[in-house]
């Protein structure tokens, strides 16, 4: 392995930071000038075509990365190996695009702009062609992170140019979908650049790929069923300004979830290096990762559920005060997503237990959808963001046991109690604010200043190791030292 994993976490960290950033410049501008009902009505859309664009991803890039990584010391077997991949792609975005189709033909009652529909479609074949499982089995993530970084800078430029009165959704639609597609095109620049792209005529075969790929596949609509059927039956049931309400509810918590399930995708090709070699480092570093994770999400959690009013006031402005309480309900599932996320795709595919994974993002799915059924018509907004929270808890735990023989569960039970013991005070520091009538900004102001430094003092106190661990690392990153050799 000669790429380190410090310099790799370093720079995808940082393209997750922009990835964060955008987000906080952007929300605000066009939710303002979008409004709730033009916002549901691009998310509607989005979430319509998320379907098709899974159908045309087929669950092939985490299988790619995985498979890939094991063959990237031989460039002849990785050639034929992605040859084959590619002709899967090929094939799975055909039928996406005719299925596309076929519901655009007979599917009439989406209340959306047909235009709309036609701009998102370019994501089904960017997502379903898209070759970035390359990068990431070289973990050429200097190559990623640069290249994201500007086409999300590009996107900014783009969306104040474009979009400036509530009318213009498709554009908004195209800032959306630009990024998505140049990656692609220059994802197969890269991947040509860097495979010995090698047909073989006698060892040729997709069938020994389609039985892993279609369990993952399975976990990937199920998946995507019940983290988009949220947005879909709000607009069925109630319409699309619940809709625009639930997207700026979920949106802050999704770009923190995000950055921290993103940070983890750096693992994926090492830990799946080590599943077939060295089981050893492989708990070792998992291990590390996981609680490393969690000793970030809790403090993030906690604060977003305290400041969730003075967040949707400042980032979405008047029309959005009924998010306040569904957000609040989001960032407690921003613990079981990020933990059930690496489980799934740090643990269980590098180990080769999609059945297990496929098991619990099904019943996620149909937990999701017996309960938007009921809760929505009874709670509205709130109802959706409950039933997300219950199927993620049901998710989660399903894969805590599917992976119990692998992960030191007992140690990181400590390690989450005293992060939840570090983050009580947060609550403490907003009540201080209230009481000296600080204005909506300055109790952010003084949450986020505040906050971290009473989290790490106390996880000092405690002897938290992984915390302790987290300081030496950034104390000696200059140095290269390797926390996640």
């Amino acid at each position: 392995m000669k790429k380190s994993l410090t310099r790799n976490f370093s720079v995808y960290m940082l393209k997750n930071m922009v990835s964060i950033i955008v987000p906080l410049i952007t929300i605000p501008y066009v939710s303002r000038i979008l409004g709730p009902s033009g916002l549901g009505d691009v998310q509607y859309t989005q979430s319509w075509v998320s379907y098709f664009s899974l159908i045309a991803g087929l669950g092939i890039s985490s299988y790619a990365v995985r498979e890939g990584a094991k063959r990237r010391d031989e460039p002849q077997k990785l050639g034929e190996f992605s040859v084959e991949i590619v002709t899967i792609s090929f094939l799975a975005t055909i039928v996406a695009y005719l299925s596309f189709a076929i519901f655009l033909c007979f599917f009439k009652t989406t209340g959306a702009q047909p235009s709309l529909f036609l701009v998102f479609s370019l994501l089904i074949g960017a997502t379903g062609l898209n070759t970035e499982w390359i990068c990431t089995v070289f973990e050429d993530y200097d190559y990623i992170s640069k290249r994201s970084i500007a086409f999300q800078l590009l996107s900014v430029v783009l969306l104040f140019v474009l979009v400036k009165k509530s009318g213009d959704m498709v554009a908004y639609a195209v800032v959306l979908t630009m990024p998505t597609v140049a990656t692609c095109l220059l994802n197969w620049i890269y991947g040509i650049k860097k495979i010995r792209w090698k047909y073989n005529v006698q060892t040729f075969s997709i069938k020994k790929h389609i039985k892993p790929i279609v369990y993952i596949f399975g976990v990937g609509v199920a998946s995507t069923i019940y983290t988009s059927l949220d947005s879909t039956m709000l607009g069925y049931i109630l319409d699309s300004e619940a809709v625009g309400i639930y997207t700026v509810a979920s949106r802050l918590t999704k770009s923190v979830l995000s950055l921290i399930n993103a940070s983890c995708v750096v693992f994926l090709p090492r830990l799946s290096y080590y599943a077939g070699k060295d089981r050893k480092e492989f708990h070792a570093l998992s291990s590390k990762v996981i609680n490393a994770l969690l000793t970030v999400t809790v403090p993030c959690a906690v604060g977003m559920f305290i400041l969730a009013e003075e967040a949707i006031a400042f980032f979405s402005g008047n029309g959005f005060e009924a998010a306040v309480v569904p957000m609040r309900i989001l960032t407690l599932n921003l613990f079981f997503s990020a933990l059930d996320g690496f489980l799934a795709w740090q643990i269980l595919v590098p180990l080769n237990r999609e059945k297990n994974l496929l098991a619990a993002t099904i019943l996620g799915m149909i937990t999701d959808a017996v309960l938007n059924a009921f809760l929505i018509p009874l709670n509205g907004v709130a109802g959706a963001a409950y039933a997300t929270l219950i199927a993620e808890v049901c998710v989660c735990v399903v894969n805590v046991a599917s992976c119990y023989d692998l992960v030191p569960f007992r140690a990181i039970v400590k390690n989450i109690v005293q992060c939840i013991l570090a983050a009580l005070p947060f609550g403490g520091v907003y009540s201080i604010c209230v009481i000296a009538e600080a204005a909506g900004m300055a109790r952010v102001f003084i949450m986020v200043i505040c906050c971290p430094l009473i989290y790490i003092f106390i996880l000092l106190l405690m002897r938290n190791k992984t915390c302790m661990d987290l300081l030496e690392l950034m104390k000696n990153s200059i140095a290269k030292f390797k926390f996640f050799k």
